[in-house]
């Protein structure tokens, strides 16, 4: 009688142990949601700029075309503060761009993520501020990533302001 309520008892505390200890590791590896995640806002001269899903245009890492596979294309979600939800599936240990286009900018904005793993998780917060007098975007991002071991770690760059008269516009995320 004592061994089976020890065995029961040993039984539960494993059970119990078990999904505990690896809770983290199995959920960001069976993770259901899109890996990565952004919001975006521009505005032009203080005004917000409104954007929808003509904006955004998917990249396919290998050839630099549009994505055509379901793993690359992404997803775009205009919200009613003209803020776009970007949501692009990325299940695999690779890179992933979009390209944020028909903006006052001559160029398009370039936005990539390098995965070095493919069960890292992006949740990315990109503030654009466009200046048409004088020419420059001030490009204002927060990252928050879960990588390897499941450590979450967050970046932010407050105001980086390049000219994109003759410049390219691009941001680029992970390793």
């Amino acid at each position: 009688m004592k061994s089976s309520k020890k065995i029961i008892g040993i039984a539960l505390a494993v059970l119990i142990a078990v999904p505990v200890l690896t809770h983290n590791p199995v959920y960001y590896r069976l993770y259901p949601g899109s890996r990565i995640k952004a919001n975006v806002q521009i505005s032009v001269d203080g005004e917000a700029f409104p954007v929808d899903e003509s904006n955004f245009v998917f990249k396919d890492n290998r050839n630099n075309e549009e994505a055509d596979t379901p793993d690359h294309q992404g997803k775009v979600r205009v919200n009613s503060n003209n803020n776009a939800d970007v949501k692009i599936r990325a299940n695999q240990k690779e890179s992933y761009y979009f390209n944020i286009i028909n903006t006052p900018l001559n160029n398009p904005i370039t936005v990539r993520y390098a995965k070095a793993n493919w069960w890292d998780i992006y949740r990315t917060d990109i503030k654009i501020d466009i200046d048409t007098a004088s020419e420059t975007a001030t490009i204002s991002t927060k990252n928050t990533e879960v990588a390897q071991n499941e450590i979450f770690r967050s970046t932010k760059k407050d105001g980086e302001t390049v000219s994109y008269a003759d410049h390219e516009c691009s941001i680029g995320f992970g390793p």
